[in-house]
């Protein structure tokens, strides 16, 4: 975490740099920035500081093979970040650095493990319905049971046989469809750019990715594509003018058993009409509180996500999602992550093309886990089976 910050510090400095040589002229730091640029450089010198006692600290507890372990692992890792960053740049890689890529060519890479879970986090992050989903990683078609009844219990008179009342399945099968993303960088950019390019064409590729992701988990039509969790059988017809009521109907809508970690699922429009619903002390239903460095907000007790690729407050839109998405939903995606330098694509017109990709599948296996609030006439599915 010290090691980011301080990447991010160095970042800042260097765009406050750059700013000085805008528009061809070379001016000073005001005494504003000059304040500002100290401040970081400051911070900067103190973080390093205290990595440097961490590790200090750290050699003096470990025995020389656990040392040797860490020296290793550092080396892999320096080994790693040289290697993408020659990849980017679209220079030769060496034997070793083809190794640690899993590549046999200068434009394709398999990125090592370490950075594919750097890139998960970061997917998650993003992409708040893959952080919650219950995720597989499994190649081909998996196939998970889905219970559609549990059969049914009952009195059995004396020398009288059991009630016979069988659970029925179905099965859910999850594939992986190819969600792609591409980012540009100039031949002036490649050449001359001092910052890690590894970290930031990733990261450009990544958001871009998760961003697909969590439209597909979310409003995914099943054909062809992931199926999102729009698609639930089971609805509440709520108001295009929002009440209280209409949260409470679809909140006791849904199987208890399932409102524990429960969310709320909306658009920006409709957050914002929720956040004007007062209850009669003029208080707002809607409250918030930190988690870490983030604000949460909370409906009914439960925690409230914002995302655009939700519809509005219309006709027959599907406005609003309370779903225990870990019950729900589930997700099939390889952590496997392929960039690919298309070193021909652009070059007339003076840049080089990244484009990466995963491989990824979600699918609702538990319609008893959510509730769709749907606006207007629906007709409610028969799906609350007694559990």
């Amino acid at each position: 975490a010290l090691e980011v910050r301080k990447n991010q510090l160095l970042d800042e400095l260097e765009v406050m740099v750059s700013s000085l040589e805008s528009e061809g002229e070379v001016r000073s730091l005001t005494v504003e920035e000059r304040n500002a640029f100290d401040a970081k450089k400051e911070e900067i010198e103190n973080i390093e500081a205290t990595i440097q006692r961490i590790e200090e600290k750290r050699a003096k507890n470990m025995s020389s093979e656990e040392v040797e372990a860490v020296e290793e692992k550092r080396s892999k890792e320096e080994l790693q970040t040289r290697a993408l960053n020659s990849f980017f740049r679209g220079m030769d890689l060496e034997v070793e650095e083809r190794k640690m890529l899993a590549s046999t060519s200068t434009n394709q890479a398999l990125l090592p493990l370490e950075i594919s879970k750097t890139i998960m986090q970061k997917l998650e992050e993003h992409c708040p319905i893959l952080d919650q989903a219950r995720r597989f990683n499994t190649k081909g078609v998996l196939r998970l049971i889905k219970e559609d009844s549990y059969g049914q219990a009952g009195v059995t008179a004396e020398d009288a046989s059991f009630t016979d009342s069988d659970v029925t399945f179905s099965t859910v099968e999850l594939r992986a469809f190819k969600v792609s993303a591409m980012a540009h960088a100039t031949f002036e950019m490649l050449a001359n750019v001092e910052v890690d390019l590894s970290d930031y064409l990733l990261d450009v590729i990544v958001r871009r990715l998760s961003k697909e992701l969590n439209k597909l988990f979310l409003v995914g039509t099943g054909s062809a594509q992931p199926q999102g969790l729009t698609n639930g059988k089971q609805k509440e017809t709520i108001p295009a003018e929002l009440t209280i009521g209409a949260f409470i109907q679809m909140q006791t809508g849904m199987n208890p058993a399932y409102l524990d970690k429960a969310c709320w699922i909306m658009n920006r429009k409709t957050f914002q009409k929720t956040a004007g619903l007062l209850d009669g002390n003029g208080r707002p239903y809607l409250t918030n509180n930190f988690i870490g460095e983030k604000i949460q907000y909370n409906l009914l007790g439960l925690p409230v996500i914002v995302d655009e690729n939700m519809e509005d407050l219309e006709d027959t839109k599907k406005a609003i999602i309370l779903a225990n998405i870990g019950e729900a939903y589930s997700i099939n995606i390889l952590t496997d992550i392929t960039v690919r330098h298309l070193v021909e694509t652009g070059f007339t017109q003076g840049f080089e093309t990244f484009a990466g990709y995963v491989m990824a599948d979600g699918r609702i296996v538990n319609d008893e886990a959510m509730v769709v609030g749907e606006v207007g006439t629906v007709s409610k599915t028969a799906s609350k089976a007694s559990k």
